[in-house]
């Protein structure tokens, strides 16, 4: 496999802060990279950093094997890379499928054209149709998305940043709030997602990292501790002790 993103000695500080520290990390293509650590470990930097949110303090970030670290987040989207939030980023008062209309809409050249109805695009109905059936969204296509549960919600979101056919999906804390039940659910969807898509992911509920996760990256104080498959990680001793006080990891 070659890596589809590297990132590269990445620093970010904000004045005296240094909350990201010489990061370096490598996802391949087709891999689910999943980074765990504590709060305030400089997780979600680390995400705005690599999508374009944030400027890096100093350090690069490859894409395709292109540096982008000084790109706006909308020519990353345009490269193939999309994202989720730790909390949703949904029009709550739309439908569900104008929700997923306006998210392939994002992406397409004409989305300013002022002199055709934006609902008029063959293209993006049938793309629509196409997404809302694949993701077994369509029966509820004409809910208003506040009429869903925040389960179907936290989906809905990823379903909308799998709608601009990216290459890498990066999703933040995308279990957080969620039920047993809508947990469970999520973890089955991960796995339906085709590899051709590449997922790096933040993930707090250790049950949904082991069942996922080809490779671990570890955070600690801004730091990239470690690297490396799941069973490598669940016997590394220091990570035993600074995450999760010295007991074994559940198998």
């Amino acid at each position: 496999m070659n890596a589809l993103l590297k990132v590269s000695d990445l620093n970010k500080s904000f004045k005296a802060l240094h909350v990201l520290k010489n990061v370096n990390m490598e996802v391949e293509n087709g891999e689910r990279h999943v980074i765990i650590g504590p709060n305030g470990a400089g997780k979600t930097t680390l995400f705005n950093c690599i999508y374009g949110t944030l400027t890096p303090t100093s350090g690069m970030v490859y894409f395709k094997d292109k540096p982008i670290h000084d790109e706006e987040s909308y020519k990353r989207v345009k490269k193939g890379m999309s994202r989720t939030f730790q909390k949703n980023n949904l029009f709550e008062d739309l439908t569900v499928e104008e929700n997923v209309h306006l998210a392939i809409l994002g992406n397409k050249d004409y989305k300013f054209n002022p002199l055709k109805p934006l609902l008029q695009y063959k293209d993006v109905n049938e793309k629509k149709v196409e997404v809302l059936e694949e993701w077994g969204m369509y029966a509820r296509r004409k809910w208003l998305v506040n009429q869903l549960s925040y389960g179907e919600q936290r989906l809905l979101e990823i379903i909308l940043a799998l709608s601009s056919n990216p290459t890498l999906v990066l999703l933040d804390e995308p279990t957080s709030g969620m039920s047993p039940s809508e947990t469970s659910q999520f973890t089955n969807f991960i796995k339906k997602i085709p590899r051709d898509i590449t997922l790096l992911i933040i993930e707090h509920d250790m049950e949904v990292v082991f069942s996922i996760a080809d490779k671990i990256t570890v955070l600690h104080h801004g730091e990239a501790l470690l690297s490396g498959d799941p069973e490598s990680v669940r016997g590394e001793q220091m990570i035993q002790e600074i995450y999760f006080g010295g007991g074994a990891l559940s198998k």
